[in-house]
Order: C-alpha cells, then sequence, then structure tokens
C-alpha cells in the first residue's frame, strides 16, 4: 500500500530529488530508500505534461510567491504612486500650458508615459530591480524640484538685468 498521503510530495519533486542524487547513488537505492517504484520514476521521466498540467503548474507556483511573500519587480508600483507621478509630472511640464480642466487630464495622461519611459530605461539599463522604487521616488522629486529650479534661474536673470540697467 501507498504512504503518499503521509509523504506529501508530488512525484515531480520526487523525480527532481532522484535526478539531483543520481551522482552519489543508483536509481535502485534512491527509490527503495524513498518508497517510490522505479517504474513510476521511469514513467516520468517520459511523460510529457499536458497544457492543463502546465497552467495548473504555473499557476501553483505564483501561488507559493505570493504565499512566501516572493518580491517582484511590478509589485509596490500601485495605482496611486503611478498616478500621483503622472500628475506631477504632467503638471511641472504642462502646468502653465494647459489652463483648463481637459488639457490638465491629457497632461496627466503623458506624465504618466513619460514616467513608463523612465522606468522603462531604468530596467533597459540593467539596473538592479530591487533599486526600481529608488529610482521612482528619485524620477518624482527631481520633478518636484524642476519649478523650484525655473523660478530660482529666472530671479538670477532678473537680477543680473536690473544689475546691468543700473550701471
Amino acid at each position: 500500500k501507498s504512504d503518499r498521503h503521509i509523504r506529501k510530495r508530488t512525484i515531480a519533486e520526487i523525480v527532481t530529488f532522484i535526478q539531483n542524487n543520481l551522482a552519489d547513488y543508483s536509481v535502485s537505492q534512491l527509490c527503495s530508500a524513498l518508497k517510490f517504484p522505479r517504474s513510476t520514476y521511469y514513467k516520468a521521466l517520459i511523460c510529457v505534461p499536458s497544457n492543463r498540467r502546465q497552467e495548473y503548474e504555473e499557476f501553483a507556483w505564483k501561488v507559493k510567491q505570493v504565499y512566501e511573500g516572493f518580491s517582484d519587480i511590478n509589485m509596490g508600483r500601485g495605482a496611486i504612486v503611478i498616478g500621483l507621478a503622472a500628475v506631477i509630472i504632467g503638471e511641472v511640464i504642462f502646468g502653465k500650458i494647459f489652463k483648463n480642466f481637459a488639457l490638465k487630464l491629457i497632461a496627466a495622461v503623458i506624465g504618466g508615459v513619460i514616467y513608463y519611459i523612465v522606468i522603462t530605461l531604468v530596467i533597459a539599463l540593467g539596473l538592479p530591480a530591487n533599486d526600481l522604487k529608488l529610482f521612482s521616488a528619485l524620477v518624482v522629486a527631481l520633478f518636484l524640484g524642476v519649478p523650484y529650479w525655473k523660478n530660482k534661474v529666472v530671479r538670477k536673470k532678473v537680477k543680473k538685468e536690473e544689475g546691468a540697467a543700473n550701471a
């Protein structure tokens, strides 16, 4: 009688374990130690999983990632963060040009596109995925600082012109 209900290992896991340990032990030794039929091992080696089985395994892998707290490059980039960045970037670039609400919405959409382009460039540069949040924050901070820097440059020009006019 099988005790597979107690072991709670899938056939694929057992086959992988056997294959990983073939350098040290024979198939017979591993199968007898694991109480796993050799015929099942050899059948599993030549078995081609169905599309449904592949979909199930992909789904199970994704559930396991969520359960174990696996982090991905796209996690943490919520709609609020992207929306805020889009509004800030759009307002900084087009704030003085677009005056009515419809044009400000278009500015936010364009700001979102610019945000995604910058993030795509960061990923394309091969920078570590863990630093993506840092670069996202830097992009938003950069666009937040643009109006301040613009005003500072304009003030310097005005002071220079006033100084030249007084001289």
